[in-house]
């Protein structure tokens, strides 16, 4: 099952539009840079996502979400399908893409604007800083100093979030609670 959620402009007749395609869509990833922005909502291509509703689940049950746009023109793409050789091309289309010297420099931009992460501007669903892109705050959590006693550790805030690989990331915030002394740390 394949699916183009977005409509594109005609190209014979610019003023109406047309169902996306996936030639429309390897056209452009060939001839424009991709928004970089769009790593931080899936990184383009989305193989297990997760839907709001119970009926989009079942719908779309093992299908991989595909989308994006573009940084220098409005191509928004959204398709969802199961096709492998499909989402096989399109992968290898947005991979070629993203090693473009203008894409790394567009998300070189993006990703300095990004904050630092700190206990005071940390909020869960915002992206921050992290070595070589960025991390997505999904937890914000405090260890009690029993917690914190048992496993030798120093800080009480902590974060847990999704890095720019997709994979989970966690650490304690510098700028947070600490234990007034080690004493009691079990070694």
């Amino acid at each position: 099952m394949t699916e183009y959620q977005n409509k594109v402009a005609d190209p014979a007749a610019p003023w109406s539009f047309i169902p996306d395609t996936e030639e429309n869509i390897l056209r452009d990833l060939e001839r424009s840079p991709l928004d970089p922005v769009f790593e931080l909502y899936g990184n383009f291509i989305n193989p297990a996502p997760q839907w709001l509703s119970e009926e989009a689940a079942a719908k779309y049950a093992g299908c991989t979400s595909i989308f994006g746009n573009f940084l220098a023109h409005s191509h928004a793409f959204r398709l969802v399908t199961d096709d492998p050789g499909l989402i096989s091309r399109l992968s290898a289309a947005v991979e070629q893409n993203k090693a473009t010297p203008e894409y790394q420099a567009a998300r070189q931009r993006m990703l300095s604007r990004l904050p630092a992460l700190t206990k005071k501007s940390a909020v869960v669903g915002r992206a921050y800083a992290w070595p070589g892109g960025w991390v997505k705050l999904t937890r914000i959590y405090r260890i009690t100093e029993q917690e914190a006693n048992d496993n030798a550790l120093l800080y009480l805030d902590r974060w847990e979030g999704i890095d720019h690989n997709g994979m989970t990331q966690g650490a304690a915030f510098h700028d947070g609670g600490q234990l007034p002394t080690t004493k009691n740390w079990k070694l």
